[in-house]
């Protein structure tokens, strides 16, 4: 018997012995159980049978575990992907805002406020200056006779 109640078994055989022995005159004074040895045989099938059953428990746990980890990816990915999608949306409508808002006059009016007061050292290729005298107004300064 391979158990780990071998205490409680043999008290309770000694017990029961104990009591059918004195229906006949006899004493039980003690049962003993000794320890118990498979044969080599059966021992080592049963290792062999215990090792396999950890071994499908070790497997299944990680492929749960490797689906648990796969989920949690997928989440993540959607949660970006969602995320990414609602950073572009707010960019096109803010860009749409300003869009509408934009005329050739604010432009030239944000220009002027970021012009530092000096004029470019080197132009080439045709560039023309952001500034148009021209749309300015049409007042001409007395010219000096």
């Amino acid at each position: 018997m391979i158990s780990n109640q071998r205490g409680q078994l043999q008290t309770r055989i000694q017990d029961d012995l104990q009591h059918e022995m004195n229906k006949m005159g006899f004493v039980v004074d003690k049962v003993n159980l000794g320890a118990s040895h498979l044969p080599d045989v059966i021992e080592k099938q049963l290792q062999q049978k215990m090792a396999a059953q950890q071994q499908a428990q070790q497997a299944d746990y990680e492929l749960q575990r490797q689906q648990t980890l796969a989920k949690a990816k997928v989440a993540e990915a959607e949660g970006e992907a969602q995320s990414t999608l609602v950073k572009a949306k707010a960019q096109a409508e803010a860009n749409n805002l300003l869009q509408q808002t934009l005329s050739a006059l604010l432009i030239q009016n944000k220009a002027i406020e970021r012009w530092n007061g000096t004029l470019p050292q080197f132009t080439g290729g045709g560039a023309i200056p952001f500034l148009n005298l021209k749309d300015l107004g049409d007042s001409h300064p007395p010219v000096a006779r």
